[in-house]
């Protein structure tokens, strides 16, 4: 069984590829003719998160 927490990780992981990509930005011009819905609060959240490197 997976932990919660390994799952979290992989989603905010499978999320950050897309949008450091630019996948989901260059759909939103193609497809919704303006800003896509989902984009903003991915980004705020991702923003959030402290991605910075850490010494070991």
């Amino acid at each position: 069984m997976l932990c919660p927490a390994a799952c979290l990780i992989g989603a905010v992981a499978a999320a950050y590829d897309l949008l450091h990509c630019g996948t989901t930005e260059s759909a939103q011009h193609c497809s919704y003719n303006g800003p896509d819905s989902r984009v903003c609060p991915t980004q705020s959240i991702l923003r959030g998160l402290d991605v910075s490197p850490r010494p070991v």
